[in-house]
């Protein structure tokens, strides 16, 4: 499992799962949201301050050299590295995701399991950190792991992580773990069709 990394919350300010918890419950007007979705977009005021936090947060954790780990933002959404998903937040306008941002940082092992459990109920349903927690298992190499948190996955969408980790081993070129029968079809000469 991944090592949760404090990296810059600084004394007196909120952690980071309470600013991703405020995030997600701050109450925005009507009109807010009208505007939020419209052009230019703006940010609702309340949420300001809790993104900039996060966008720290998240600028704090990219790699120096490398794209980072393998991110996903929502359940059936494309995988992207961390530094691209980032990057997207930047360029977000409106309403700010912080599920989103959530996923990324799990990514990134910003997150205990505690922090995530206490943040969960908050998340919106297309929000795939559940699936992150699997391609976090993916990239540690423990697929043994990856298959039991797919497993676990109940909302109707664990076949997309089971599907991460068929690429995996597709990737690696294990057929043999890749079907749960192994490697005992052998092609058929003149068989009907």
């Amino acid at each position: 499992m991944r090592q949760c990394r404090i990296v810059c919350m600084a004394p007196g300010h909120q952690s980071l799962k309470d600013v991703l918890i405020a995030g997600l419950t701050a109450t925005i007007t009507d009109a807010e949201q009208w505007a939020a979705s419209n052009p230019p977009y703006p940010t609702p005021t309340v949420m300001i301050p809790l993104r900039e936090q996060i966008l720290r947060e998240l600028d704090a954790r990219l790699p120096e050299n490398s794209e980072g780990p393998p991110s996903v933002m929502t359940v059936l959404g494309p995988v992207q590295s961390y530094r691209s998903q980032v990057k997207l937040m930047h360029l977000s306008h409106g309403v700010f995701g912080f599920g989103e941002a959530t996923c990324a940082l799990i990514a990134v092992g910003a997150l205990t399991t505690e922090q995530i459990e206490e943040i969960a109920p908050f998340l919106p349903q297309h929000i795939g950190f559940r699936r992150q927690l699997v391609l976090n298992q993916i990239a540690d190499g423990d697929l043994e792991a990856a298959r039991t948190l797919a497993g676990r996955i109940d909302d109707g969408y664990g076949w997309r992580s089971f599907r991460d980790i068929g690429i995996e081993l597709a990737r690696r070129g294990d057929a043999r773990s890749f079907s749960p029968i192994g490697n005992t079809m052998r092609p058929v000469r003149n068989a009907p069709i």
